[in-house]
């Protein structure tokens, strides 16, 4: 309420009312790697799980999870 009211007075008074706009400008680069290594890491680990366990060749079982979870961490 009270940022409506400052916003109204500076229009009222001309002035640029800029300042109370957010700015979606904001990149965090760090937690986009940091989640794109977590899902390279899980895909790595189950990839291994599904060779082992239910007997996937492990090129396919690797790629497969590694591609879905990488994928999946960047969305």
């Amino acid at each position: 309420m009270t940022r409506h009211r400052e916003r109204i007075a500076l229009i009222e008074k001309g002035a640029d009312a800029s300042i109370f706009t957010a700015k979606n400008g904001k990149f965090y680069p760090t937690l986009k790697f940091g989640m794109l290594f977590v899902g390279i890491a899980l895909g790595i680990l189950l990839g291994n799980w599904l060779g082992r366990e239910y007997d996937f060749s492990k090129g396919a079982a690797y790629l497969a999870m590694y591609s879905s979870s990488a994928v999946s961490a960047l969305s």
